[in-house]
């Protein structure tokens, strides 16, 4: 990539070049960048210009260096997101209380690792898009990750977002309680009861049965299913009873709670 990445050779390694300093190492590859923290970070700075590829190093500290692992969707811009998403819609709107955010990088005081920056530089986002954007490219600047960990990050985290807040609602309009089980109840030719209900991936459920309607005994434990419904054969405990046999289905909330 010409002005980028390049091949040192004879002709670019002459004197007044822009390779003079590589004289001695044709068929090096160089990278215009930054050239890495200066030895007083306090007064000085080190600038952009050609180093060897293999020196490269992300503008940042020296001790934050670049992490040893493959390409994995961005977190800063997969919770970024998932923010925004959710500040979006507890207040009504993508933006800013007042319209915009600001923050300030004071001239030649905020950068540790080098004198920084030259001028006071403002960061403004209208939006929590725009702030939850910039903290994902944050990590392309670092050297943490590249594009294609940061685009993914940002669909997941609206997807989170988004179900997430939609949940939490749940719990405040109360929808998040489980809906009484339909259940269906037929008698067999032998005269036993056959109870059929829907039933929910994670919730457990228990039944019961009575005679009077005051003293319900349990017909089974606490019990889960994953197949969307429930079918039990039931005895009738005490013949010449039958009529007056009735049967309800609970549904645990939470540990001891029915």
């Amino acid at each position: 990539m010409d002005g980028l990445i390049e091949l040192v050779t004879s002709e670019s390694s002459q004197p007044g070049e822009r390779h003079e300093d590589f004289a001695d190492a044709v068929d090096l590859i160089v990278v215009k960048s930054w050239k890495g923290e200066p030895e007083d970070k306090v007064t000085r700075h080190s600038g952009v210009g050609w180093i060897p590829a293999q020196l490269w190093f992300p503008y940042q500290r020296d001790t934050f260096v670049t992490p040893a692992f493959a390409g994995y969707v961005s977190g800063h811009s997969t919770f970024s997101r998932a923010g925004a998403e959710v500040l979006t819609k507890i207040t009504g709107s993508p933006y800013f209380p007042g319209g915009i955010r600001s923050f300030v990088a004071p001239k030649n005081s905020f950068l540790h690792f080098e004198l920084g920056p030259s001028e006071t530089v403002e960061l403004q986002w209208a939006t929590y898009y725009d702030a939850s954007d910039q903290a994902g490219i944050s990590r392309l600047y670092g050297g943490i990750h590249v594009p294609v960990d940061d685009g993914p990050g940002r669909i997941m985290g609206s997807a989170c977002g988004v179900e997430c807040f939609q949940l939490s609602h749940r719990f405040f309009d109360g929808s998040i309680l489980p809906k009484p089980p339909q259940t269906h109840i037929s008698r067999l030719e032998n005269g036993d009861i056959q109870l059929q209900f829907a039933t929910q991936t994670g919730r457990k459920y228990r039944i019961q049965s009575t005679t009077d309607l005051r003293t319900w005994s349990n017909r089974t434990e606490w019990f889960g299913t994953d197949s969307g419904s429930y079918e039990m054969t039931l005895p009738i405990s005490s013949p010449g009873q039958e009529e007056s046999q009735f049967f309800r289905v609970l549904i645990e909330l939470s540990s001891g709670n029915e």
